[in-house]
């Protein structure tokens, strides 16, 4: 007769506890490894942005892509009571509806500027909750930073814009040009404390609104950090304690300069 084996409770129960174990160590990398391949793709959209910005720079005579450009009294358009001494040549637009941008990144509703997921970053939900058949908004996943534009000149008319011209920036490496940014309430903030680093993005939509400024957040959504692209068309990842900059916190201050493309 032959002699039938089997395992027994204990080593079952001994296997089924290596694997819990190894479940345990393993699924943390896992979400890790996942977090980080998120961050890389969204990083890897905003140097898509830096390369459609040289692009603008050849189209438009050494112009970076502007923050906004044209007047629109109905909208609010800038002066708000006063229309601009030469008339614009069209509504008020913002950089997400450049027509460069349009182009380059495969808009699927260009005269909304929605573009496709791939263009936004996969852990913006401000982005994913706005989309429609239409598209994604790209703008809330990202934003400019519009810190001392130069604003209206009527050298340039009727085309009116703010945007700096490539010579303008100083130390274009270390001015941050773009910035991982969403709203208040979708985010995942670092503290329930407001972060006055919002005052250099350009509101829209469903951004924290808060006096004197208004604006949306810089999203602190990968890893306590924030991607960004600088002016000379390099990105990277920062930590928050590296980019907040709270003009009523002393303790921010050494960020500062990063923000402003003019200061020495």
């Amino acid at each position: 007769m032959r002699r039938r084996t089997a395992f027994t409770l204990v080593e079952l129960l001994v296997v089924i506890g290596i694997i819990a174990l190894l479940i345990g160590i393993l699924l943390p990398a896992l979400t890790r490894a996942r977090a980080s391949s998120r961050q890389l793709k969204c990083l890897s959209n905003l140097r898509q942005i830096s390369l459609v910005d040289q692009i603008y720079q050849n189209e438009w005579k050494g112009f970076h892509m502007p923050a906004y450009y044209g007047w629109s009294q109905a909208s609010g358009g800038w002066p708000m009571s006063t229309p601009p001494v030469i008339p614009a040549s069209g509504p008020r637009h913002y950089w997400f509806q450049t027509d460069t941008l349009l182009k380059a990144l495969g808009a699927v509703n260009p005269a909304s500027g929605r573009y496709p997921q791939a263009t936004v970053c996969p852990d913006a939900p401000l982005s994913d909750a706005r989309a429609n058949k239409d598209g994604f908004t790209i703008h809330n996943s990202y934003g400019i930073n519009y810190t001392q534009l130069p604003g209206m000149a009527t050298a340039i008319a009727p085309e009116y814009f703010n945007a700096w011209k490539v010579g303008q920036v100083i130390a274009s490496a270390e001015k941050i040009h773009f910035a991982d940014a969403t709203s208040e309430g979708l985010s995942v903030p670092v503290s329930s404390t407001p972060n006055a680093t919002m005052k250099y993005f350009d509101p829209y939509f469903g951004e924290r609104h808060e006096p004197p400024d208004k604006g949306n957040i810089v999203a602190y959504r990968h890893s306590r950090g924030a991607n960004v692209l600088y002016f000379d068309g390099h990105g990277q990842w920062l930590q928050e304690s590296f980019l907040r900059y709270d003009p009523a916190d002393p303790n921010t201050t050494h960020n500062r300069r990063q923000w402003e493309p003019k200061t020495k």
